[in-house]
């Protein structure tokens, strides 16, 4: 839950441009494939479940400001 939260506070901080956040979407990943690889044992396959379950989060994020401003302009 923390995590979601930190995104919704990234998404207030770029909420009004969505293409920042599209080029920084590389970087993120990349930072979410070291956050996973600091927290997990060193498995590879725990380090990839987690990381595809952050992007996943992000993804969703990204997908609800961006419903959330195509609403807000009818």
């Amino acid at each position: 839950y923390q995590i979601m939260v930190l995104f919704f506070i990234f998404l207030d901080l770029f909420g009004t441009h969505l293409l920042v956040i599209q080029k920084l979407r590389k970087i993120i990943y990349y930072i979410f494939f070291m956050f996973s690889t600091l927290l997990t044992p060193p498995e590879v396959i725990y380090q990839v479940m987690l990381s595809i379950c952050l992007i996943i989060i992000y993804e969703l994020i990204i997908f609800y400001a961006v419903f959330e401003t195509e609403l807000a302009y009818f």
